[in-house]
């Protein structure tokens, strides 16, 4: 990637260095000069403008992919020039503007034979990140053959090795084919691998974050998500699970269930990671035992995306709001991308492993057995 100095006299260019900066450090962006004569295939450019309108700063940022000039996503929103700049940036810029430049370059690496690509371009097929994706058993597993693939070419790839951790910690909490202590195991194994090889990587510590939250270590989660937003102050969805971790099978305080709707409202209608966002304020809502709001987040996150939490919530969500019927059909459903994984192990098991560490975590854990009553008639 190539960022551009932003028009706008001094200000565009602090807001572009800015912008760099953040960037220097991420292990999956490359970070080069438009001169190089190998920097069109595949290179992606980042420029701005900056304007003043009625003593007010206004920003747009257009990322475009270089060789064919086609936009990939365009950007605008306003600056507060009397506080800190960085933070505005990494609020309103930086974390959406490295989703959409992964899921691009994902979209591109699908087309490429996988035999190919070395460890760093086969790290982004696997890892979550916006662009082509399937909630399907033989996609996820796709991806955990793609990190092996990735570690057969460098056993010491620690990106890889949290991959697996997530994967297959994710995995045995949506089928019960994977619900193993083998497959357990080996998510703790990758998870430590990682954090020896690479202890400095964001992105392969977000993936074990991920890994301990799957297995119900929510305390162990929330720190290693603080130690990513230390590693990399723009990662959104870091900061979002850093703060609400604690609230998982917990009591939701007003200002924070406020707190969680607000960054809802902060990212763009459609930036790839809001059904990840909505998942979570569905279920904040469903701990205040407010189901109608967490239906309706719910819906909406399965409107852009959707995986075992977010169809699960969605079924007892509908259960709870009176719409039985149709919590059925979506559980029937996903026999099709799912097959075999029924629902009991995901209400007997993932749904009280989520809530491990939590007291009185049968509080949080009740509502599924409605589901559970209604699926087995």
């Amino acid at each position: 990637m190539t960022i551009e100095e932003f028009d706008g006299d001094a200000l565009g260019k602090e807001l572009s260095n800015l912008v760099q900066d953040s960037f220097s450090n991420n292990s999956i962006v490359a970070l080069q000069a438009t001169s190089l004569p190998d920097a069109t295939e595949g290179n992606f450019i980042v420029s701005g403008t900056v304007t003043k309108r009625d003593e007010r700063s206004f920003v747009r940022v257009n990322l475009t992919e270089q060789a064919s000039q086609k936009l990939v996503w365009s950007h605008y929103f306003e600056l507060d020039t009397s506080t800190d700049l960085r933070t505005q940036l990494n609020a309103n810029l930086n974390g959406e503007l490295e989703t959409r430049l992964l899921g691009e370059a994902k979209s591109r690496l699908e087309k490429m034979d996988i035999a190919l690509l070395g460890p760093e371009k086969l790290f982004i097929l696997g890892t979550w990140v916006s662009g082509p994706a399937k909630s399907t058993l033989s996609w996820e597993t796709e991806r955990v053959t793609l990190m092996q693939l990735a570690l057969e070419k460098d056993p010491d790839f620690g990106p890889a090795h949290s991959v697996l951790a997530d994967k297959y910690g994710f995995l045995a909490n949506v089928h019960p084919d994977w619900n193993t202590e083998e497959y357990l195991t080996l998510s703790r194994f990758h998870a430590e691998r990682a954090i020896e090889l690479p202890p400095l990587d964001a992105n392969a510590m977000f993936n074990v974050a991920q890994s301990y939250w799957h297995a119900g270590r929510h305390s162990a989660s929330q720190r290693m998500f603080l130690r990513v937003t230390e590693l990399d102050q723009s990662n959104s969805l870091a900061h979002f699970f850093a703060k609400l971790l604690p609230y998982w099978c917990a009591d939701v305080p007003n200002d924070v269930m406020l707190w969680a709707t607000d960054f809802d409202a902060s990212l763009s209608r459609d930036d790839p990671i809001r059904w990840i966002v909505l998942t979570w304020i569905a279920q904040l809502h469903t701990n205040r035992g407010e189901y109608d709001l967490a239906a309706r987040s719910i819906t909406d996150a399965a409107q852009i995306f959707q995986v075992a939490y977010t169809y699960m919530s969605h079924a007892m969500l509908l259960v709870k709001t009176g719409q039985p019927g149709l919590a059925r059909s979506i559980v029937q459903r996903q026999n099709l991308n799912w097959p075999n994984a029924g629902f009991e192990h995901y209400i007997n098991t993932t749904v009280p492993r989520l809530c491990l560490e939590r007291p009185n975590a049968e509080r949080f854990t009740e509502d599924y057995q409605e589901l559970l009553t209604e699926l087995r008639k």
